[in-house]
């Protein structure tokens, strides 16, 4: 099955790093969550080659709790 074209409010599976599993020493998200795309960048290297830059925002379903300092 070939990749969909990225484009703006495309859900994706992604492999979202939370600060505190990068603070960890992660590279890597724990586990796939589901994302959407909410940029698009394309840079037209030559006529064969088109490169896509994306931002991908994560989906959550509950509410972060964050702790003011």
């Amino acid at each position: 099955m070939a990749l969909p074209e990225p484009e703006c409010g495309l859900v994706i599976s992604y492999s979202y790093l939370w600060r505190n599993e990068y603070k960890a020493g992660k590279n890597e998200g724990l586990k796939n969550r589901p994302c959407a795309i909410i940029l698009v960048v394309k840079n037209e290297n030559d006529s064969r080659t088109i490169t896509a830059r994306t931002l991908p925002l994560l989906i959550r379903l509950s509410p972060l709790k964050f702790r003011l300092r």
